[in-house]
Protein backbone atom coordinates (compact mmCIF):
# COMPACT_ATOMS: atom_id res chain seq x y z
CA UNK A 1 0.00 0.00 0.00
CA UNK A 2 2.74 2.38 0.78
CA UNK A 3 4.57 1.14 -1.71
CA UNK A 4 1.59 2.56 -4.04
CA UNK A 5 1.73 5.80 -2.04
CA UNK A 6 5.24 6.43 -2.82
CA UNK A 7 4.72 5.59 -6.51
CA UNK A 8 1.82 8.08 -6.70
CA UNK A 9 4.58 10.93 -4.86
CA UNK A 10 7.06 10.07 -7.57
CA UNK A 11 4.89 10.43 -10.43
CA UNK A 12 3.59 13.79 -8.69
CA UNK A 13 6.92 14.71 -8.02
CA UNK A 14 8.34 14.51 -11.85
CA UNK A 15 4.68 16.18 -13.50
CA UNK A 16 5.75 19.18 -11.23
CA UNK A 17 9.07 19.32 -12.44
CA UNK A 18 8.23 19.11 -15.83
CA UNK A 19 5.10 21.79 -15.51
CA UNK A 20 8.54 24.06 -14.13
CA UNK A 21 10.44 23.42 -16.27
CA UNK A 22 8.10 24.44 -19.33
CA UNK A 23 7.04 27.25 -17.73
CA UNK A 24 10.56 28.34 -17.44
CA UNK A 25 11.87 27.43 -21.09
CA UNK A 26 8.58 29.03 -22.32
CA UNK A 27 9.22 32.37 -20.34
CA UNK A 28 13.02 32.39 -21.41
CA UNK A 29 12.02 31.61 -24.91
CA UNK A 30 9.30 34.55 -24.64
CA UNK A 31 11.96 37.15 -23.20
CA UNK A 32 14.14 36.35 -25.60
CA UNK A 33 12.12 36.62 -28.72
CA UNK A 34 11.10 40.14 -26.84
CA UNK A 35 14.99 40.79 -26.95
CA UNK A 36 16.22 40.12 -29.95
CA UNK A 37 13.54 42.08 -31.46
CA UNK A 38 14.34 44.62 -29.23
CA UNK A 39 16.80 46.39 -31.50
CA UNK A 40 18.17 50.31 -31.93
CA UNK A 41 16.14 52.24 -34.46
CA UNK A 42 18.03 53.55 -37.48
CA UNK A 43 17.77 56.99 -38.06
CA UNK A 44 16.44 58.32 -41.39
CA UNK A 45 19.46 59.39 -42.73
CA UNK A 46 21.53 56.31 -42.33
CA UNK A 47 18.65 54.89 -44.17
CA UNK A 48 19.24 56.93 -47.05
CA UNK A 49 22.81 56.05 -47.27
CA UNK A 50 21.68 52.34 -48.56
CA UNK A 51 20.79 53.20 -51.63
CA UNK A 52 24.05 54.11 -53.90
CA UNK A 53 25.56 57.77 -54.49
CA UNK A 54 27.31 59.33 -56.96
CA UNK A 55 30.67 57.86 -55.54
CA UNK A 56 29.45 54.18 -54.17
CA UNK A 57 27.48 51.59 -55.79
CA UNK A 58 25.35 49.28 -53.08
CA UNK A 59 23.93 46.19 -53.67
CA UNK A 60 22.51 42.99 -51.48
CA UNK A 61 24.33 39.53 -51.62
CA UNK A 62 23.07 36.82 -49.75
CA UNK A 63 21.16 37.13 -46.41
CA UNK A 64 20.75 40.88 -47.16
CA UNK A 65 24.40 41.18 -46.75
CA UNK A 66 25.18 44.88 -48.21
CA UNK A 67 27.95 45.70 -50.26
CA UNK A 68 29.42 49.00 -51.06
CA UNK A 69 31.47 49.40 -54.20
CA UNK A 70 33.94 52.62 -55.55
CA UNK A 71 32.75 53.78 -58.69
CA UNK A 72 35.70 55.80 -59.76
CA UNK A 73 38.64 53.08 -59.41
CA UNK A 74 38.33 49.30 -59.40
CA UNK A 75 39.65 48.30 -55.43
CA UNK A 76 41.69 45.47 -54.32
CA UNK A 77 40.62 46.46 -50.64
CA UNK A 78 38.05 44.50 -49.04
CA UNK A 79 36.85 45.37 -45.29
CA UNK A 80 34.15 43.32 -44.30
CA UNK A 81 31.65 44.80 -40.99
CA UNK A 82 29.87 43.24 -38.20
CA UNK A 83 27.46 45.64 -36.31
CA UNK A 84 27.01 46.12 -33.12
CA UNK A 85 24.89 44.07 -30.69
CA UNK A 86 20.83 44.90 -30.97
CA UNK A 87 22.14 47.69 -33.59
CA UNK A 88 19.62 47.40 -36.63
CA UNK A 89 23.12 46.53 -39.52
CA UNK A 90 21.43 49.65 -41.57
CA UNK A 91 22.90 52.31 -39.18
CA UNK A 92 26.33 51.33 -40.58
CA UNK A 93 25.58 52.75 -43.83
CA UNK A 94 26.83 56.38 -43.77
CA UNK A 95 30.17 54.59 -42.56
CA UNK A 96 30.48 51.94 -44.73
CA UNK A 97 29.65 54.56 -47.66
CA UNK A 98 32.22 56.64 -46.27
CA UNK A 99 35.54 53.52 -46.46
CA UNK A 100 33.64 53.44 -50.21
CA UNK A 101 34.21 56.56 -51.47
CA UNK A 102 38.22 55.98 -50.04
CA UNK A 103 38.43 53.61 -52.31
CA UNK A 104 37.98 50.67 -50.23
CA UNK A 105 34.91 47.52 -51.12
CA UNK A 106 32.84 47.44 -48.36
CA UNK A 107 30.47 44.94 -47.00
CA UNK A 108 28.23 45.07 -44.55
CA UNK A 109 27.10 42.10 -42.83
CA UNK A 110 23.33 41.31 -41.41
CA UNK A 111 23.67 39.32 -38.57
CA UNK A 112 20.71 36.86 -37.23
CA UNK A 113 19.06 38.94 -34.93
CA UNK A 114 20.92 41.68 -35.15
CA UNK A 115 23.39 39.80 -32.96
CA UNK A 116 26.62 38.52 -34.00
CA UNK A 117 27.35 36.60 -31.45
CA UNK A 118 24.50 33.86 -33.03
CA UNK A 119 26.22 34.47 -36.79
CA UNK A 120 30.33 34.67 -35.87
CA UNK A 121 30.80 33.40 -38.89
CA UNK A 122 28.89 35.58 -41.05
CA UNK A 123 32.25 36.45 -42.45
CA UNK A 124 32.34 32.70 -44.15
CA UNK A 125 31.96 32.25 -48.11
CA UNK A 126 32.42 36.02 -48.59
CA UNK A 127 35.68 36.92 -49.44
CA UNK A 128 35.71 34.11 -52.52
CA UNK A 129 32.48 36.54 -53.84
CA UNK A 130 35.26 39.07 -54.86
CA UNK A 131 38.61 37.66 -56.43
CA UNK A 132 39.49 40.67 -57.55
CA UNK A 133 40.08 41.90 -54.01
CA UNK A 134 44.04 40.77 -52.75
CA UNK A 135 43.58 42.59 -49.25
CA UNK A 136 41.23 41.99 -46.60
CA UNK A 137 40.25 43.38 -43.84
CA UNK A 138 37.64 42.43 -40.80
CA UNK A 139 36.36 44.70 -38.13
CA UNK A 140 33.03 45.04 -36.22
CA UNK A 141 31.40 47.58 -33.76
CA UNK A 142 30.86 46.51 -29.54
CA UNK A 143 29.90 43.19 -29.77
CA UNK A 144 30.49 42.78 -33.62
CA UNK A 145 34.06 43.83 -32.86
CA UNK A 146 34.49 41.00 -30.64
CA UNK A 147 32.53 38.56 -32.82
CA UNK A 148 34.89 39.86 -35.77
CA UNK A 149 38.25 39.37 -33.38
CA UNK A 150 36.83 35.90 -32.85
CA UNK A 151 36.70 34.86 -36.65
CA UNK A 152 39.74 36.47 -37.79
CA UNK A 153 41.63 34.47 -34.93
CA UNK A 154 40.74 31.69 -36.79
CA UNK A 155 41.27 33.26 -40.12
CA UNK A 156 44.53 35.24 -39.21
CA UNK A 157 45.97 34.12 -42.66
CA UNK A 158 43.04 35.74 -44.68
CA UNK A 159 43.26 38.68 -43.40
CA UNK A 160 45.83 41.90 -42.83
CA UNK A 161 43.89 43.71 -40.18
CA UNK A 162 41.23 44.12 -37.50
CA UNK A 163 39.47 46.88 -36.66
CA UNK A 164 38.01 47.46 -33.29
CA UNK A 165 35.50 50.37 -32.67
CA UNK A 166 34.34 50.68 -29.29
CA UNK A 167 34.79 46.66 -28.86
CA UNK A 168 38.04 44.51 -27.59
CA UNK A 169 39.25 40.97 -28.53
CA UNK A 170 38.80 38.05 -26.61
CA UNK A 171 40.11 36.06 -28.69
CA UNK A 172 44.41 35.83 -28.34
CA UNK A 173 45.61 37.77 -31.33
CA UNK A 174 49.21 38.26 -29.98
CA UNK A 175 50.77 35.95 -32.25
CA UNK A 176 49.46 36.32 -35.22
CA UNK A 177 50.76 39.11 -37.91
CA UNK A 178 47.29 41.04 -38.00
CA UNK A 179 47.79 44.87 -37.59
CA UNK A 180 45.09 46.18 -35.70
CA UNK A 181 43.39 49.25 -34.53
CA UNK A 182 41.02 50.22 -31.78
CA UNK A 183 39.05 53.18 -31.62
CA UNK A 184 36.80 53.65 -28.77
CA UNK A 185 35.40 57.53 -27.36
CA UNK A 186 36.81 58.76 -23.86
CA UNK A 187 33.88 58.70 -22.42
CA UNK A 188 32.02 55.55 -23.85
CA UNK A 189 30.15 54.49 -20.52
CA UNK A 190 29.38 51.13 -22.31
CA UNK A 191 32.44 49.72 -23.10
CA UNK A 192 34.77 48.10 -20.45
CA UNK A 193 38.33 49.72 -20.01
CA UNK A 194 39.78 47.60 -17.86
CA UNK A 195 38.72 44.86 -20.98
CA UNK A 196 40.52 46.89 -23.45
CA UNK A 197 43.90 46.90 -21.40
CA UNK A 198 43.47 42.95 -21.36
CA UNK A 199 42.66 42.95 -25.13
CA UNK A 200 44.98 39.83 -26.32
CA UNK A 201 47.00 42.44 -28.75
CA UNK A 202 50.65 42.94 -28.65
CA UNK A 203 51.47 46.62 -28.79
CA UNK A 204 53.95 46.13 -31.92
CA UNK A 205 50.50 44.88 -33.37
CA UNK A 206 48.45 48.15 -32.68
CA UNK A 207 48.60 50.49 -35.47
Amino acid sequence: MRKNKDDKYEEKRKKIVFVVCDVVILFFATVSVIYINDDYCTSDFALSQVESSEKVTVSKISKNTMVFSPKEEESNIGFIFYPGGKVQYEAYAPLMQEIAKNGILSILVHMLGNLAVLDSKAADGLQQQFPKITHWYIGGHSLGGAMAAFYVSKHAKEFEGLVLLGAYSTADISKTDLQVISLYGSNDQVLDKKSIKRTNLICQNLL
